[in-house]
């Protein structure tokens, strides 16, 4: 499975359609249905195969967030030394 995919996002959920989908015999796709407003996906059953940008942009955004707040803890600690 690709890491940039429909199926790691944040905003993918699972539903009784998407489950029932992933339960049928013969087929061994998972699915789940995509709940980001911006997304070209909005609403749709998403496999493995499908990534927007919405996911990277996520993504990015969250790495960023947890570098700068770890950033600023160490600043803090270092001002708390002097």
């Amino acid at each position: 499975m690709r890491s940039d995919s429909c199926l790691n996002c944040l905003f993918s959920e699972n539903d009784e359609m998407s489950m029932l989908l992933s339960d049928l015999p013969g087929t061994h796709s998972e699915t789940m249905r995509c709940g980001h407003h911006s997304s070209p996906y909005y609403e749709e059953l998403v496999f493995e195969d499908y990534s927007c940008r919405q996911f990277i942009d996520a993504q990015e955004y969250f790495k960023m967030k947890d570098r700068k707040e770890y950033i600023e803890e160490i600043k803090d600690k270092i001002k708390g030394r002097r």
